[in-house]
């Protein structure tokens, strides 16, 4: 096992075009640079890929896995990723994976646990998830507490997959353009913010997205 752990600003950075094969990875317990920037475990930029298996991103701050940028890909099989912490200075964000700005992320036999704000957010990307478990979102000291957040025309697919007690929406698509298909899923237990204890509904969509559920369960939710 490769151990990448007690770092700050970034734990493992891919950029310029550059790929990363990580396999039995630990990587974890990134904190924010002095001045308060960065606590991300895993950031992928600039064109770069990356191949994940059997590796874990634990107890990072701010974000655990960061996909951002036109060509960027990251495939992941026995991913977990869990208890990424919101940043300690302003109690924001805490997010398991951000995906923006045209980058795509395939996630199989993984799992995202324990992570705050949204256990995934896409924003302008496209995200596959299939056979794989999202579970106990918190909310950040903003509130949410989201599994899957999909917003300004991102496209996401979520197949034969389970979301368990995460917190205010289970799954959220939302913004022109953006697309959310589950088939097969699972949705129980949402539960309201922890901040106001509002919403704790599975699955939302709203301001001109598409959701599509095809042989989906949606039970013992709220709201």
């Amino acid at each position: 096992t490769t151990a990448v752990v007690d770092n700050r600003e970034v734990g493992v950075a891919v950029d310029d075009a550059a790929h990363l094969d990580a396999e039995g990875a630990l990587i974890g317990f990134t904190a924010p640079a002095a001045l308060g920037e960065g606590g991300v475990g895993l950031a992928v930029t600039g064109g770069s890929s990356a191949t994940i298996t059997s590796s874990a991103i634990v107890n990072n701050e701010v974000s655990g896995v960061v996909a951002e940028g036109a060509s960027v890909q990251i495939t992941a099989h026995g991913l977990l990723v869990e208890g990424t912490q919101p940043q300690s200075s302003t109690g924001d964000c805490g997010r398991g994976l951000e995906v923006g700005e045209g980058a795509s992320v395939t996630l199989v036999g993984s799992a995202l646990v324990a992570n705050h704000d949204s256990a995934l957010m896409a924003a302008g990307a496209t995200v596959t998830i299939a056979g794989s478990l999202i579970e106990k979102t918190e909310s950040s000291l903003e509130g949410a507490g989201r599994g899957l957040d999909a917003q300004a025309g991102a496209r996401l697919t979520l197949s034969a997959s389970a979301l368990l007690e995460n917190r205010d929406i289970a799954v959220a698509a939302y913004g022109p353009g953006t697309s959310v298909t589950l088939e097969g899923d699972l949705i129980r237990g949402t539960r309201g913010q922890s901040t106001d204890g509002s919403h704790g509904g599975g699955a939302y969509g709203w301001d001109g997205a598409e959701l599509r559920l095809i042989d989906c369960a949606i039970v013992d939710n709220h709201e």
